[in-house]
């Protein structure tokens, strides 16, 4: 999560003008605030201290909310950290990530915005708030691709079988239930066949004699 307005704010409170701004932007864009303290020894030291809380939300915000800020940015985030905690109330089990400095690209949100990682690190969604005739709205954006490439990550990690062609509807039915993806053999094999056959299909076990044997040892 992120503050997409917090840059504006600094701006207003400092007083900033256009090449100021830019040369802002580009430091916090890069994480590197080495410049900054060519505009302001206070500015460089908020956001050195903005910076060093990029991460877990919990203890991070803490550090955030000890800090005092001038007003328009005191009030950017304020809001940010009345979010983020009702979101961590809401949504214990997720790990929740602050990014107080990054750039909104887009110019177009305003007050949050946030993205969506998969356990595999791979962007889902992202997205924020914004104003449309004077209505607040939350939207977003899926990335397709690493959307459908995290189910087939999801299915590959249940456990495939290999089973028999003779295979009987109950045996079947009983690996169904266990939580197996059943692939059935197209004719009668032998067992080094029936096992050759189960790894080409990238399962893990194979079902022979009525026993449940893994494909690797």
């Amino acid at each position: 999560f992120s503050i997409p307005t917090l840059i504006l704010a600094l701006a207003k409170d400092f007083n900033l003008d256009k090449k100021q701004l830019k040369l802002m932007k580009e430091n916090f864009k890069n994480k590197n605030l080495s410049d900054l303290d060519k505009i302001s020894d206070d500015l460089m030291n908020l956001s050195s201290m903005l910076l060093s809380s990029v991460g877990e939300a919990g203890s991070n915000l803490k550090k955030i909310k000890k800090f005092r800020f001038p007003n328009n940015t005191q009030n950017e985030i304020d809001n940010f950290a009345k979010i983020i905690t009702k979101l961590k109330k809401e949504f214990t089990d997720i790990k929740i990530l602050i990014d107080p400095l990054e750039i909104d690209e887009s110019e177009y949100h305003s007050g949050i915005t946030f993205k969506v990682y998969s356990s595999n690190f791979k962007e889902l969604f992202s997205g924020g708030k914004y104003c449309v005739y004077e209505e607040n709205c939350i939207g977003f954006s899926g990335f397709l691709e690493n959307l459908v490439l995290e189910s087939n990550i999801k299915l590959n990690k249940k456990k495939r079988i290999f089973v028999p062609y003779d295979i009987l509807d109950t045996e079947k039915e009983k690996l169904i239930s266990s939580g197996y993806i059943v692939i059935r053999a197209i004719g009668n094999h032998g067992e080094k066949s029936l096992l050759n056959m189960a790894k080409k299909n990238k399962c893990s076990y194979i079902f022979s004699n009525k026993k449940i044997f893994k494909t690797e040892k």
